[in-house]
């Protein structure tokens, strides 16, 4: 507490600390805004997005968007990292995600991050060294293909050696490469006596 003391000394932060009987108010919080934001947003018949980033230290002002697109803002954050969700509600006739790419610009401008806890999942393009380390750590791109911008092919759409083996009845492999990469695995060998049937016809 003493370090959370010289930081709200030196930087002009209020701190205030839950009473017991305030403490589960604000867990309830924690977990019904976001819900409650959604009903909201579909109650007004309006487009939302929820995002996560991270402010440089000291940061409190929130980041600018264009006048007039906003029909409400939400902000809530960690404890002591500035890392904040905000979900923003957009007038009608908002193109809500160019919105939120310009939302991703401007903390960019203060210095901040967006996405900063969540992942880049499939929206977000990874800075360069991130998309390397993951190609370093998942060379045949089998963990999360197509997250942060990368590609959804196997081996990152790299050359590969075409070879797909298949099994007929017999245990016989052969040689396809016009199948998707995803068939380039052997398959288990049929038990005797069986026979693969098409029930179509």
């Amino acid at each position: 507490m003493s370090r959370l003391k010289e930081f709200s000394d030196a930087n002009s932060v209020t701190v205030h600390t839950c009473t017991a009987d305030e403490t589960p108010w604000v867990s309830y919080f924690r977990f019904a805004a976001a819900p409650a934001f959604r009903t909201w947003c579909i109650g007004m018949g309006l487009e939302g997005v929820s995002v996560d980033y991270a402010l440089p230290k000291g940061e409190e002002k929130p980041p600018p968007l264009p006048d007039g697109i906003a029909a409400l803002r939400m902000r809530y954050s960690h404890f002591g990292c500035n890392v904040v969700h905000e979900d923003v509600a957009f007038k009608y006739g908002v193109d809500a995600h160019s919105a939120k790419m310009d939302l991703k610009h401007a903390v960019e401008d203060m210095g901040g991050k967006l996405p900063a806890e969540h992942g880049h999942g499939t929206e977000y393009a990874a800075p360069a060294d991130a998309q390397q380390r993951w190609k370093d750590m998942d060379p045949l791109n089998v963990f999360n293909p197509g997250v942060g911008g990368l590609s959804v092919l196997r081996k990152y759409g790299a050359h590969d050696d075409g070879i797909v083996l298949l099994q007929d009845g017999g245990g016989k492999m052969a040689a396809d490469d016009k199948l998707a990469p995803a068939v380039k695995q052997p398959l288990l060998p049929l038990k005797a006596g069986l026979k693969m049937t098409n029930s179509g016809s």
